[in-house]
């Protein structure tokens, strides 16, 4: 059974590598948002995100949607012969910008957002205007009070980390007019993440901030949002697009099926309707209700396929306070 949770959930972990919360660009590992109808999608607004190697995080709706791993070098062109260089200043074919000096206490620490900057300054994760990503931390100004959940507003460009939320709070999942909600950022250390009790880590090389867990088999999401599973190993909100699939169907994203169900490999799964397809949405179930095919969430797919089971969805000892009970309907 454990073996079996472990390579279903490395599976659905697959389905959601990040990319992140907004629009992943693998063929199955996408997010799609309600106005999308294939891959990537410019405004996706949902937020989320987990380890990337990558030494930037950019900004697409204020959500983490791809990483860049040189989003600040530039290139310069060297000339391979005398004459050539005689016709060029000391800079050859392309000169380096004179770039501008970044804010006051740049490489400020994001986890004590107070400790490293100015009076009346705060610790906030920063970009260079035009790079499109955030590429450091940067003390700036302090113009407002939002706390976790409270609509927020960036200021001056997408990755200018100033916005109008307290000490410890960023504006994300911000829209093109900037208009987001404040977020609590991480605390703890960069070598030790750490959010609140109820919240779940959910960041990449440099971000980190912390996202309202949920319970897949709740109803702790907003009515246009699904609790699914991907991002930092974690159960989050995330949007859910017009069209859903139910179990036993065949899904292509990781916010494809409906509610209580998740999108995971069709080997799991191999119902008739699912056959020829990579992904079938497989139902969350209780394992409190009993592991075995009488178990309600899984007769509906079990009538079809038999061997399904309701599996521990995670590893015996492994599942966060909270999440024991969460089991899916699979085959073992």
């Amino acid at each position: 059974m454990s073996r079996l949770s472990k390579v279903v959930r490395a599976h659905i972990s697959l389905l959601g590598a990040f990319g992140s919360l907004g629009a992943l660009a693998l063929t199955v590992a996408c997010v799609v948002t309600p106005a999308a109808t294939s891959s990537d999608s410019d405004g996706a607004s949902s937020s989320s995100g987990s380890s990337s190697d990558a030494s930037s995080t950019s900004a697409s709706g204020g959500s983490m949607s791809s990483t860049s791993a040189s989003g600040s070098s530039t290139s310069t062109a060297t000339s391979t012969s005398d004459s050539s260089a005689a016709s060029t200043d000391d800079c050859n074919f392309v000169c380096e910008p004179d770039l501008p000096p970044g804010p006051p206490g740049q490489g400020c620490d994001p986890f004590n957002p107070l400790d490293d900057c100015p009076e009346g300054h705060k610790c906030s994760y920063w970009g260079m205007e035009n790079h499109g990503n955030w590429e450091n931390t940067a003390c700036v100004p302090i113009t407002g009070d939002g706390k976790d959940g409270d609509p927020c507003k960036v200021a001056d460009y997408p990755t200018s980390g100033a916005d109008d939320c307290a000490p410890g709070f960023f504006c994300w999942d911000f829209d093109e007019r900037g208009v987001g909600t404040c977020t609590t950022m991480c605390t703890g250390s960069q070598e030790a993440w750490m959010c609140p009790d109820g919240f779940s880590i959910v960041g990449g090389r440099l971000i980190c901030l912390c996202e309202p867990s949920c319970d897949p088999l709740g109803d702790d999401c907003e009515p246009d949002e699904l609790c699914t599973y991907g991002y930092s190993d974690a159960f989050l909100c995330i949007l859910a697009p017009n069209a859903l699939s139910d179990p036993g169907e065949p899904c292509e994203y990781l916010n494809g099926c409906a509610s209580g169900s998740l999108c995971t490999s069709t080997q799991y799964l191999p119902t008739s309707a699912c056959n020829g397809s990579a992904n079938c949405c497989a139902p969350f179930c209780d394992l409190g209700d009993g592991q075995g095919p009488g178990n309600v969430a899984c007769e509906g797919v079990a009538k079809e396929v038999p061997e399904v089971e309701c599996v521990p969805f995670y590893d015996e000892g492994q599942a966060p306070a909270g999440f024991e009970h969460v089991g899916l309907c699979a085959v073992p």
